[in-house]
């Protein structure tokens, strides 16, 4: 038996499937390359929607690391220098392969919208993602 669904519930469907998605990137973290540079990279992020003990990442991927690579992140919020939680790995030295520098940090005070900057700087790779998450 074939079963034809009405129109009205598919429209309500497709409604709330672009609400939650237009929402979704409403709450994600928006960062903007404000220098690309050669062998470094500088994002800055405004925090939207923060929340003290809110915890975040900023992932940065490259390829092609080998013997004589280097990597490192540093990242402030508002002007303050970030400490990346343990776990983080914001330098790569020497490592061969597809290497990914991490740092998850938890926002201990908010006043408005905080901006996170960081600055990328590597040494015989190649750049291949870029990512701040909300945890």
């Amino acid at each position: 038996m074939l079963s034809v669904m009405h129109p009205v519930p598919i429209a309500l469907i497709g409604l709330f499937a672009a609400t939650s998605a237009a929402s979704q990137q409403v709450s994600r973290p928006q960062c903007q390359v404000n220098s690309d540079a050669g062998d470094v990279r500088d994002f800055t992020c405004t925090l939207h929607e923060p929340e003290v003990g809110r915890r975040y990442r900023f992932e940065a991927g490259f390829t092609g690391s080998h013997d004589d690579t280097v990597l490192d992140m540093t990242a402030t919020l508002d002007d303050h220098p970030v400490a990346c939680a343990g776990g983080s790995t914001t330098h790569s030295q020497y490592e061969d392969g597809d290497i990914t520098l991490v740092c998850s940090f938890e926002l201990k005070a908010s006043t408005g919208a905080p901006v996170l900057r960081v600055r990328l700087r590597w040494r015989h790779a190649e750049p291949t993602t870029f990512d701040l998450q909300s945890e």
